[in-house]
């Protein structure tokens, strides 16, 4: 798989063998980086997170991966 593949907060869950929630827990708590694409538009049902697979990689192998202190 290339390491720059996104993946959505759904396919992550699969990974990491958790809930969506838990996911998106990890994610507003800074412990796992995404970000959001989308504009937000009611008809197109809003934002959605997406994450990278490097990242997610980075998550399972370190537990984190944002830097110390943010």
């Amino acid at each position: 798989m290339p390491t720059d593949e996104l993946i959505t907060v759904e396919e992550a869950a699969i990974i990491l063998n958790v809930t969506q929630y838990i996911v998106r827990k990890y994610i507003n708590d800074k412990q796992l980086r995404a970000f959001k694409i989308g504009n937000g538009n009611p008809n197109q049902q809003g934002r959605h997170w997406r994450i990278k697979r490097s990242d997610l990689d980075a998550f399972v192998e370190h537990g984190s991966n944002m830097p110390e202190g943010k």
